[in-house]
């Protein structure tokens, strides 16, 4: 992700009136689909599934990652 980021700021630098445009596109789309991801993430990871007992949800890891996602997704 920090390379797409790099990419981006390198591309508008350079070549701005060629590529600013398409940049802003491919901002929103991956800003979407992070924030998709995040929705399909939490609720994927409440689902019942087969194993242990003891190997249950993490409720603070499932909320910490889910809002590092949209923040992430936010972000582009």
């Amino acid at each position: 992700m920090a390379y797409v980021i790099i990419q981006n700021i390198y591309f508008l630098i350079t070549q701005p009136e060629k590529y600013k445009l398409w940049i802003s596109v491919f901002n929103i789309f991956i800003g979407a689909i992070m924030t998709i991801m995040a929705v399909f993430y939490y609720f994927d990871a409440y689902k019942p599934k087969v194993g242990p007992v003891g190997n249950g949800p993490n409720p603070d890891l499932i909320l910490t990652n889910f809002l590092g996602m949209i923040f992430t997704g936010g972000c582009f």
